[in-house]
């Protein structure tokens, strides 16, 4: 796999990125292509550690990075960069496989429907 399809596979299952101390390796940087702009955001997992979010002490979902980034500041921890980690159904609660920590949250889905989502197994890279 492209080194570049490969980050962006990695990128489609990030929800935030925090830390107790300074980043040691993020790059960002802002392109235009065909007219759109987006933000690409490069890290280093030797340096740094990636984790997903999905709900706050009290079992509530996020909702918000602003959410969130009030949490991590609570624990002296830092929100240098986050994204939203794929599609939820209304109750917040993922649609498709999500682990974190090792836990299982939500399991795989295999249901049938349209769009790019239900190509199978269903957005699992």
């Amino acid at each position: 796999m492209k080194s570049s399809t490969r980050r962006a596979a990695l990128a489609a299952f990030l929800l935030a990125w925090a830390f107790c101390a300074p980043v040691h390796a993020l790059e960002c940087e802002r392109i235009q292509a065909q007219g759109k702009g987006y933000s690409i955001c490069r890290v280093d997992l030797r340096q740094d550690k990636l984790q997903l979010f999905l709900r706050d002490a009290a079992g509530e979902p996020f909702r918000n990075f602003d959410a969130l980034a009030l949490m991590l500041a609570g624990r002296g921890q830092q929100l240098p960069f986050a994204m939203n980690a794929g599609m939820y159904h209304p109750d917040m609660s993922p649609v498709g496989l999500f682990v974190a920590d090792q836990v299982e949250l939500a399991g795989l889905n295999t249901s049938t429907g349209k769009g790019n989502f239900f190509l199978k197994p269903n957005g699992v890279f």
